[in-house]
This record gives C-alpha cells, sequence and structure tokens, in this order.
C-alpha cells in the first residue's frame, strides 16, 4: 500500500542487509509527506500497519477493513485506533460448539428445503467463508482507494520558466502544460517592457515540477511610466522633497552659501519645472544654507617668509598665489601682498603674495679633449710637411673669452664658467694653430645652469 500511494518503497538502501538495518532501527517517512494528495485517514492506516512493535499493528484483517472502509466514507477523519490491546493475542477457537451439529440438518434452510452447494459451503465452513469474505471486500476497499488516490493525484509536469515573455506568450505555454494561467498584478517597471512577465509565482527552479492544473501567477509590466516634474524653486528643502516624491521622483540635495535665498530655502532645480521625467527618476535641487559668508581680517604678512606668510593667510580660510620676483637681497621673504593687512573680505578671497628671490651663482666645468680634437688636423699637416712639425706643438684653447695655450698631446683641458641659477648659457670652444692662425675646431653648446656640473667637448 505504501508503494502503491507513493511510488517508492518505504526502506530503501543499496545493499539487502542496509534495508534491514533500516526496518529495525528508522521510522519511515510517512506516506503523506510524499503524496500531500494522499487522504490523512489512508496515511494512518498506513503507518499503523508499518510499526516495529507488532502489538501496535492491526490485530485482524478484519479490524484493518473497517477502518479502510471508513477511510472511504470519511479520507481525513480521525478514526484510526493507535491503542495497545493487551487482550489482542492468538487464541483457541473452541470447536466443541460444531461438533455434534448434523451436516444434513445444516444444509437446510427454515423451509426444510436443501440448500444449493454454495450456501451449503458456507454453512459449512463459516470461518473460512467469512475469512474469504474479508479478503475480497479487502480487495473491493484497495481497489476503491487507489482509484481515488488515482483521481485525486494528477500528472506532474515540469515548472515552466515565463519571465521576460509577453503575457501571450506565457499563457499559451502555461496553458500547454495543462496549468493554470493567472495574472496576478500589474505594475510599473522601467527595465521590463510593456505587457511583459515581471515575475512569476512558484518562481522558476530547474527541473522543478508541479501538479497539472496548478496555477501559475504572474506579475505583468505596464512600461516605464512617466511624471511631471513640479516646480520646487522657493520651496523649502522639506516642501520640495515632498512634492517630488509625490510626483514619483528621487530626490539629491546639494547645499550651497547663497547671498541672496535664505537659509533651508530651494535656491534652484536642475531639470526644468513641467518637463516629463520617468517615475524614479532622481532630481538634484540646490539648497542654500545661509544668506551670508564668513568674514575674515586679512592679517599683514609682509616681512614674513613665503612658509609663514602661506600658513598664516591660509589658516584663516583665504587662498594665497605666489609671484616670484629677482632680487638680490631678503631671498624668499614677502614684499608685498594683494590684500592690505586689517582688509575685512569673504572667506575663500585670494590673496597673491609678492616674493623676493635672489637667483643663485652655478659653477660649470668645461672639458675639452684637446688631443682627440687636434691630431686629426696635425696628422694632415704631417702628410703635406707644411710644418715640418707634427707633434707636440701648443695650440690656443678659447672656451667662450678665456684663451689657454696647451699642447696638442693634452688630453683634457678644464676652463669653469659661472652665472646665475636656471639661466641659459651658451658655450663655445674655439682652437687654433697659433703658427698659422688656422682655426682647427670650433662648437657651441647651449646648457642651463643648475641643471648640469660639467661639459664636454670631444
Amino acid at each position: 500500500m505504501y508503494e502503491m500511494v507513493t511510488g517508492r518503497v518505504p526502506f530503501d538502501a543499496d545493499t539487502p542487509v542496509s534495508v534491514a538495518l533500516k526496518h529495525m532501527q528508522e521510522e519511515p517517512e510517512e506516506p503523506i509527506e510524499l503524496n500531500p494528495n494522499l487522504p490523512s485517514a489512508v496515511n494512518k492506516i498506513i503507518m499503523k500497519a508499518l510499526k516495529k512493535d507488532t502489538t501496535l499493528r492491526y490485530q485482524t484483517a478484519t479490524d484493518m477493513l473497517a477502518d479502510l472502509r471508513q477511510a472511504l466514507k470519511n479520507p481525513n477523519g480521525d478514526f484510526v485506533d493507535d491503542n495497545y490491546d493487551a487482550t489482542a493475542r492468538t487464541q483457541k477457537i473452541n470447536t466443541d460448539l460444531y461438533g455434534n451439529v448434523d451436516v444434513e440438518d445444516n444444509n437446510k434452510n427454515k423451509k426444510g428445503k436443501k440448500d444449493n452447494k454454495f450456501v451449503a459451503f458456507i454453512k459449512r465452513h463459516k470461518v473460512l467463508s467469512a475469512f474469504i469474505g474479508l479478503i475480497l471486500l479487502f480487495a473491493i476497499s484497495l481497489g476503491g482507494t487507489l482509484a481515488f488516490l488515482n483521481i485525486t493525484n494528477p500528472a506532474e509536469v515540469q515548472l515552466p520558466d515565463v519571465v521576460g515573455l509577453s503575457k501571450e506568450e506565457a499563457q499559451k505555454t502555461v496553458e500547454d502544460l495543462k496549468l493554470v494561467f493567472e495574472v496576478s498584478s500589474e505594475e510599473y517597471n522601467k527595465d521590463v517592457p510593456e505587457g511583459y512577465v515581471i515575475s512569476q509565482d512558484p518562481s522558476y527552479i530547474e527541473n522543478y515540477n508541479v501538479k497539472e492544473g496548478s496555477t501559475i501567477k504572474v506579475v505583468i509590466s505596464k512600461g516605464q511610466e512617466k511624471t511631471t516634474v513640479p516646480k520646487v524653486v522657493g520651496m523649502t528643502r522639506e516642501e520640495a522633497e515632498k512634492a517630488l516624491e509625490e510626483a514619483n521622483l528621487e530626490v539629491e540635495v546639494v547645499e550651497e552659501t547663497s547671498r541672496t535665498v535664505e537659509e533651508g530655502y530651494v535656491i534652484s532645480q536642475e531639470v526644468e519645472a513641467d518637463s516629463e521625467a520617468y517615475a524614479g527618476d532622481t532630481i538634484t535641487i540646490h539648497v542654500s544654507t545661509g544668506t551670508g559668508i564668513k568674514q575674515v581680517t586679512v592679517q599683514n604678512v609682509v616681512g614674513q617668509t613665503e612658509a609663514n606668510a602661506k600658513a598664516t593667510l591660509e589658516g584663516q580660510g583665504l587662498k594665497v598665489t605666489v609671484n616670484y620676483v629677482d632680487a638680490t637681497s631678503d631671498n624668499g621673504k614677502v614684499t608685498k601682498q594683494s590684500v592690505s593687512g586689517g582688509t575685512t573680505v569673504d572667506e575663500g578671497t585670494t590673496v597673491t603674495l609678492t616674493v623676493n628671490k635672489v637667483a643663485e651663482t652655478k659653477n660649470v666645468t668645461v672639458n675639452v679633449s684637446v688631443k682627440s680634437l687636434t691630431e686629426r688636423y696635425f696628422a694632415q699637416q704631417s702628410e703635406n710637411n707644411t710644418t715640418g712639425v707634427t707633434t707636440g706643438k701648443n695650440v690656443n684653447v678659447t672656451v667662450n673669452n678665456e684663451t689657454r695655450t696647451v699642447s696638442s698631446t693634452d688630453n683634457n683641458c678644464s676652463v669653469t664658467l659661472s652665472g646665475k641659477d636656471g639661466e641659459s648659457l651658451d658655450i663655445t670652444v674655439t682652437i687654433t694653430d697659433p703658427s698659422t692662425g688656422s682655426q682647427i675646431y670650433r662648437s657651441t653648446k647651449t646648457i642651463t645652469l643648475g641643471s648640469q656640473d660639467t661639459v664636454t667637448f670631444n
């Protein structure tokens, strides 16, 4: 009976031993948990028949058949008796009561006529006939119960996924599976087009089955709702927020100072009043934090260092810019400020400081590789044999305006030049042959003083 109403056995395992252990140690899952359509009375009958203690089961087939007949009349009644009867045990029937009965007399009815064989058999075998009758009654009752279960236990179908389908497509999909399609509500939705399914109940689960005839409820989109942006300029912040929320709009508040609008009132709105917007859009409004701006008295910082002057003014809530001027003394000192000390200004006003900047002197060493720059010239002179001297001659090396006479075999001739830090300096190197006045080499390089310590000509 358990397997017929649930489709599975009460105990199942990989091995017969495991099944036997479950029979001894575990209680079976109630069949009504596996088949919710099962009448509660039939569930109780089956569970009573499966009791571990045999004395708690039905003690006779008659008792069980009586409950089954009652279940047909009252499927959900609470008539199954779970009480234990200590006297319910097998007893010996006293056959002496039947020993002296005349068989022939028993085969006659009240009119004195002889009964047919079937009636005579029943009279001769009352116990056996009763037992057979009970079996037949049980079979009839069980057949009726199974027929009832088949009627009340419809086939299962896989739950469809209709979210995102149009209403017509969703309805056809549901009804093709012999399910009931129901629109539970319609809602505005900016992400789902009008007439399409937003959600379903029960929600879709892969490989999840439902009974035929089950109802699938859906929520249909009415599309994105439109609304009109109200005019909130001049309202208080609370009034503006309420007006926008009543128009199904979100509110973002930006606070700012204003000389003309009282604190707590709307200065402006970023979306024009009476324009069309979608419900749920965010409208930004600017709200005044007060009608005045904090005033500060500028301190006099002339004569202070640049760092101290900036710290003083910025500490007052002022902005500072610096203008440097070339000077020969008081390097880094403030000589002028654009807003005089003692002047009252708005907080955040910009004050420009004039600061002396004395340029530092920077040196650069010019290295001239005389030998490498003159050897080709003297090699040519040797070939021409015009001077008679090809090596070891003196040459004049001029770096800008400074000239030195050195041997042409010298590897390096160094000259130091000076200038102001950051200035551009042109360095010209000229090598001449004093004996002939011929120019052997000339080159110019431009550098910024302070950017490098040495310059090499080779």
